[in-house]
């Protein structure tokens, strides 16, 4: 939990994915009691809709009595499944987010631009989806391709543009990028290290920036990622556990697994499945503690107050939900699904419920700054969209054709272009495993109005690319 004297002037942002106008913030977590008087979703208020109609923009959510916060220290973490942390009824043990969970206005409703990094943190850091730029990134055989066009404004370039130094450490080999490394002063990417060596660079690159007038560090966290390999003390629930005949400690054995798992018994897949949760629950345990030893750090050098903390997530994990394990393999709400939050002294904790998407990172932070939002950018300020804003999802990797999602409210349409449709309401079937897709349904038949120009779109990206039976 957070000590509250290392928090007097501080505004922390957690993200993960979207914001809604008129949404209302809730004072208790989703799962945690319902809404107090006043407080309910815009599903749960009949007017909401003309509210919706009438307003005008509203302003954004995070705002503060006298100057902005000068300073930025921003926290991705990578391969987040969001159900599994406590405030979603999971049960991985994280003190750290949970406490900044519990005492922050969380965007609760977010949604990833993809299931992979590169698209991921190409969204979130130019505030933009990049097949609207014209680039889709894609994992081929022979590479990875999918760079913003040069002279993309990203978070790191217009920060410095507006006279900060600006610094990142990261463990994913996607952040050597050029278009993501361009903006920042100075960079240090190591891909597959793990998050004690992402905190051992982080706070050398703090000392660094120590005394600039303003500063950006930007720390990237590669754990939780598989192989779910942390150190020791976080696996001692596998204690008196029989020994699987795979390697859960490999990317091998994670792959003969994958391979294997549709031959098993339903009573092999439940031990095997147990032991892979208490792997990533100790993979988030091992994050969580190296984060918060990263906040004691900065807090002790006197570089928390007068910061804005951004935190937030690439993308998600599959651990068998839809029949295999990792990410980059759909777009089912465990590969997609992410968090967000604001906290900072004088503004009450709460959920918050409208949409939002990783797009809305760049123009939330920037607007929180003080810092003009530049052209171009398509996400919003969080506080500011539509209830009924539709969140478009695309990915495309090595071997298959590409796959896209839109979602509008608790509806989701999901088309993987080898022809397979599928519909769900998340509402009523939140772990996505009744395909309720009708080609008459009104329903379905919006979402394909929506999408269908976002097919076309990627068309001209992938010529090569053929959808099968695009349309209701």
């Amino acid at each position: 939990m957070f000590a509250p004297a290392r928090r007097s002037s501080l505004l922390l942002l957690v993200v993960a994915c979207h914001g809604g106008q008129d949404a209302p913030v809730d004072s208790r977590p989703p799962g945690h009691d319902s809404p107090p008087p006043g407080h309910e979703s815009p599903a749960d208020t009949a007017d909401s809709a003309d509210t919706a109609d009438t307003a005008s923009t509203p302003a954004p959510i995070i705002t503060f009595e006298g100057k902005p916060p000068a300073n930025l220290l921003v926290i991705s973490i990578d391969t987040v499944q969001r159900a599994q942390l406590d405030r979603y009824s999971g049960s991985a043990s994280t003190p750290f987010l949970d406490g900044l969970l519990e005492d922050a206005v969380v965007m609760d409703d977010l949604h990833s631009c993809s299931a992979w990094t590169l698209p991921g943190i190409s969204c979130s850091l130019a505030g933009v989806r990049p097949e609207e730029l014209g680039v889709l990134p894609h994992i081929a055989a022979d590479g990875v391709t999918g760079d913003l066009p040069d002279g993309t404004p990203t978070l790191a370039g217009e920060l410095t543009a507006a006279g900060f130094r600006t610094s990142l450490v990261a463990a994913n080999v996607y952040f050597t990028s050029p278009d993501i490394t361009a903006g920042y002063s100075t960079s240090l990417v190591e891909g597959g290290e793990y998050a004690t060596w992402v905190t051992d660079q982080g706070i050398l690159a703090a000392a660094e920036l120590d005394g600039a007038e303003r500063w950006m560090l930007h720390v990237h966290y590669l754990d939780p990622h598989l192989p779910y390999a942390p150190p020791e003390q976080y696996l001692g629930e596998l204690e008196g556990r029989q020994r699987t005949r795979y390697d859960l400690a490999t990317t091998a054995g994670m792959h003969e697994l994958v391979d294997a798992w549709s031959t098993l018994d339903e009573a092999t897949q439940a031990e095997v499945k147990a032991q892979l949760l208490i792997r990533y629950h100790g993979e988030l345990s091992y994050v969580d503690d190296e984060i918060s030893r990263l906040w004691d750090a900065l807090g002790a050098a006197g570089m928390v107050d007068d910061t804005l903390v951004l935190v937030w997530t690439d993308h998600g994990e599959q651990i068998f939900e839809h029949g295999t394990l990792g990410h980059a393999g759909s777009l089912y709400a465990e590969e997609n699904d992410g968090f967000a939050a604001w906290r900072a002294t004088g503004l009450a904790p709460g959920a918050w419920t409208g949409p939002t998407t990783q797009e809305d990172i760049l123009p939330t932070t920037l607007v929180a700054l003080g810092i003009p939002v530049p052209d171009g950018v398509s996400g919003i300020p969080v506080g500011q969209a539509s209830d009924d804003r539709p969140r478009f999802a695309a990915l495309w990797q090595s071997g298959h054709a590409p796959a896209q999602a839109v979602q509008v409210g608790e509806k989701e349409l999901i088309y993987e272009w080898e022809g397979h449709k599928q519909f769900f309401r998340r509402g009523r079937d939140p772990e996505q495993q009744e395909n309720a897709y009708r080609p008459t349904d009104p329903d379905v038949i919006a979402l394909w109005d929506l999408l269908t120009p976002e097919v076309a779109r990627i068309q001209a990206i992938a010529p090569d690319e053929t959808p099968v039976h695009p349309g209701p």
